[in-house]
């Protein structure tokens, strides 16, 4: 995860009043301006998603998460629509001021980033100052998807190149940028490329590199260790009663006492085999990671959740 000075510099950057407002506060906000432009953004959502879209765009905004994918709803015009809620986001809070849309066209997919996470764990001068065949960090973990899947000691071709990219967009914004608020990656980018970014983006330990064509399940009854960070909530929290279903699935009941900050897997062949992928050393990672994150949030109770599953296919 960050390395602790740069979480602890990251932190310092927040004024306290920043840092005193309450997770709870931020998602109402988003909630208020998601629904002002509903009619822009998508044709009929659900309150329960647009409030689970509300909280992950909260925790980027508050600097508990480096991003968020956008998946409780497929937006019509993600590149107009996400524009247009920053920009309102932007008039209400400074909380906001730094998030930025990335699209990826390919699979249609949208981000929703906190630049100064994102640099804190990649900074602009060790981006700038390596080649491009280069992986200069730690973090992640390059992973096959083959039978078996095995550890890539070397990214994707091409993948620091488009990192390296984004890192030297967000450092130094254009007049464009400062506009629109939303970066459009590359339409040529395979699923070899796609898949990892999104990893990294996302600040998965591990990223799983498919093949450029993606043409069949992936880590079909591999034996996976699937990590969850999840926040517990208080019983104010989030979802008032009004907006409930009335019927609720014993998800519903779980989903009220959590919500999910972080979910990722990785084979536990690989965990039994490398030191760093071992599930006592990532759990112990993400709870630091979080705890320290969270510090600056009173009453707030943070679990990292691992579970051993075999799936019939991995969605990555």
């Amino acid at each position: 995860m960050d390395h602790s000075t740069h979480d602890s510099t990251l932190q310092s950057q927040l004024s306290l009043n920043e840092r005193r407002i309450s997770i709870e506060n931020v998602v109402q906000d988003v909630q208020q301006e998601t629904l002002q432009l509903r009619s822009f953004l998508f044709s009929r959502v659900s309150l329960p998603r647009i409030n689970s879209f509300a909280f992950d765009l909260a925790l980027v905004a508050l600097s508990i998460r480096s991003c968020c994918l956008v998946d409780a709803f497929l937006p019509k015009d993600p590149c107009r629509g996400f524009s247009a809620l920053l920009y309102r986001l932007k008039q209400k809070s400074k909380l906001f001021r730094d998030v930025v849309h990335i699209y990826e066209p390919c699979s249609e997919q949208s981000f929703l980033i906190n630049p100064l996470r994102l640099l804190a764990r990649y900074p602009v001068e060790d981006v700038s100052n390596s080649q491009l065949t280069d992986w200069p960090f730690s973090s992640p973990i390059f992973v096959s998807t083959n039978s078996p899947p095995e550890i890539l000691y070397t990214p994707p071709e091409g993948l620091f190149a488009i990192v390296q990219d984004l890192i030297l967009q967000i450092s130094n914004p254009s007049s464009t940028l400062n506009q629109s608020s939303t970066i459009i990656l590359p339409q040529s980018l395979s699923a070899s490329l796609t898949v990892p970014l999104a990893a990294i983006l996302l600040e998965y330990p591990v990223a799983y590199c498919p093949s450029a064509t993606v043409g069949s399940p992936f880590l079909t009854n591999v034996t996976l260790d699937v990590y969850e960070v999840r926040l517990m909530l208080n019983n104010e929290d989030v979802d008032t009663s009004s907006q409930r279903k009335q019927t609720p699935s014993p998800d519903d009941d779980e989903e009220r006492d959590h919500r999910s900050v972080l979910k990722f897997s990785c084979p536990s062949g690989l965990g039994h085999s490398s030191p760093n992928l071992s599930h006592q050393i990532i759990e112990g990672q993400l709870q630091s990671c979080f705890d320290h994150r969270l510090a600056n949030f009173l009453h707030r109770d943070l679990v990292v959740h691992h579970t051993i599953e075999t799936l019939d296919r991995v969605a990555l």
